[in-house]
């Protein structure tokens, strides 16, 4: 006798629509409410998406500490690519790393996605913090009982690592090769999942993204981190709740037609440092593809005087150091 196959569960067709109920309500929606413009509005809508995007891949991918693997979610306007990777503070791992054509890198151990909840970083290493041999490998173990070599201890309250590998040329550096494995653990694979543990997964996507976009613009309003007026600058100096080793200066711009704004300050003495704008309100990078929107320190013209002038106007003015800020 032919028997039909089953159809699948009611309860796993309604999670899915419960995931899209979700994303129509999700904050990123709302905020298109702020979006001065069609233009202006149809970056928050991409923005949305590329969030939702790595969020999926995170949490349906990565989110897993005791089986987990290193997740690229490029977030941040950094000259960086940052990887993330699940642990737990009662854990043991090894992380392996070939860094030889890499400029640097920057470890850093977390408790929350601080748009989750408030989460200061712990560790906070890079190359000079460790031992790497001649062919420019090493290994890193985290948590556990301190023992000699590369050692960093995990917090009870970990979550996650990011992991920045920086690139000072982009020509001659190259990204990392990494790892990492849960050392403690006997199962070499994690069980099959039920509808309801991805329903959860769907849900932490859409807290995440939703979280995210609504917390820079906060930041971005509250005055907390970026000045009031337009046209004005904060110098760098360390984030709050950031890593010790990375400094950031943020400013406003606001340029009628035909205007541009000149950015001048004395060569800093940092290994690393760029400058780039980012789309307001979304703190979001513009296309990066085909414009010139941000410059790094081995590529910016320094003048006789030995300073930095940094040029942001919507057309070429024949300069130096000019940032293509469009409309």
């Amino acid at each position: 006798m032919f028997l039909p196959p089953k159809r699948p569960a009611l309860s796993c067709l309604t999670r899915g629509t419960l995931f899209c109920d979700g994303l129509r309500a999700a904050p990123g929606h709302e905020a298109l409410a702020e979006a001065r413009d069609d233009l202006d509005a149809a970056d928050g809508l991409q923005q949305f998406g590329m969030l939702t995007e790595v969020a999926l891949r995170w949490f349906l991918r990565g989110a897993d500490p005791d089986y987990p693997r290193f997740v690229e979610i490029n977030d941040t306007p950094e000259v960086a690519d940052n990887l993330f990777a699940a642990v737990r503070g009662d854990a043991v791992y090894r992380i392996t790393g070939d860094v030889s054509e890499l400029f640097d890198f920057n470890l850093s151990v977390h408790s929350s996605w601080v748009w989750i909840k408030p989460s200061l970083p712990f560790g906070d290493i890079g190359l000079r913090d460790i031992a790497v041999n001649e062919g420019g490998t090493f290994e890193l173990i985290l948590g556990g009982a301190e023992r000699p070599g590369n050692w960093l201890v995990l917090p009870e309250t970990a979550e996650f690592i990011q992991l920045r590998e920086y690139h000072a040329d982009f020509a001659s550096h190259r990204a990392g090769l990494w790892t990492i494995e849960r050392l403690d653990a006997d199962d070499l694979a994690p069980p099959r999942q039920t509808s309801k543990d991805v329903a959860g997964r769907f849900a932490a996507t859409l807290a995440w993204a939703g979280s995210y976009g609504s917390f820079h613009r906060w930041s971005i309003r509250s005055g907390s981190t970026f000045p009031d007026q337009p046209n004005t600058m904060r110098p760098p100096a360390p984030n709050r709740g950031g890593n010790k080793h990375i400094w950031y200066g943020f400013g406003r711009y606001g340029l009628d037609e035909g205007e541009a704004l000149v950015l001048e300050f004395a060569r800093p003495e940092a290994r690393l440092w760029s400058v780039q704008w980012l789309l307001d309100p979304w703190y979001e990078n513009p296309d990066l593809l085909t414009q010139l929107t941000g410059i790094t320190g081995d590529e910016a013209h320094l003048d006789n005087d030995g300073r930095v002038r940094i040029v942001f106007a919507a057309r070429d003015p024949g300069v130096r150091n000019w940032l293509d800020v469009s409309g």
